[in-house]
């Protein structure tokens, strides 16, 4: 019974361990674009009128974009390291994450749109803004290009 009892821990210790391994592999992969362009059209669908240059102007735009690409949760807020590797800024990964940090921790409100807005807003005066908007529109010009658009 000791021994069954051991095996079966082992074994959903070791189920977990090879999940939340996958799961933290998953995060070190970059969006392709037709996944940014997916997702931005997505959450663009919400809000009828708007276009991909208004994206960052609508604060439940803002959250969808950034939460869909698994950069932003609501417990959290945007997520630094992950910002920093879909960046390719690894090398400016401890300056991305004072920067995000700062802003997730002095923007935190109950309102998770609102919040993810603001935190944006904070960060995206600096280098990581255009980082974002640079990573939008590349998306989008290798989208059509391989469109033949």
């Amino acid at each position: 019974m000791f021994l069954k009892r051991i095996n079966a821990v082992t074994l959903l210790l070791m189920l977990l361990m090879s999940s939340s391994y996958s799961s933290s592999e998953n995060w070190k992969l970059r969006p392709t674009p037709q996944t940014v362009v997916q997702v931005a059209q997505n959450c663009l669908r919400l809000q009828n009128g708007l276009n991909i240059e208004t994206l960052h102007d609508d604060p439940t735009q803002v959250r969808c974009f950034f939460e869909n690409l698994n950069l932003w949760d609501k417990y959290n807020g945007f997520k630094a390291k992950r910002l920093a590797h879909v960046f390719n800024k690894r090398h400016m990964t401890n300056e991305i994450v004072v920067a995000v940090s700062y802003c997730n921790d002095t923007t935190r409100q109950s309102d998770a749109n609102k919040w993810a807005f603001d935190a944006y807003s904070c960060f995206a005066m600096g280098p990581i803004g255009n980082w974002t908007n640079l990573f939008i529109k590349n998306a989008y010009k290798k989208f059509l290009k391989e469109k033949g658009l």
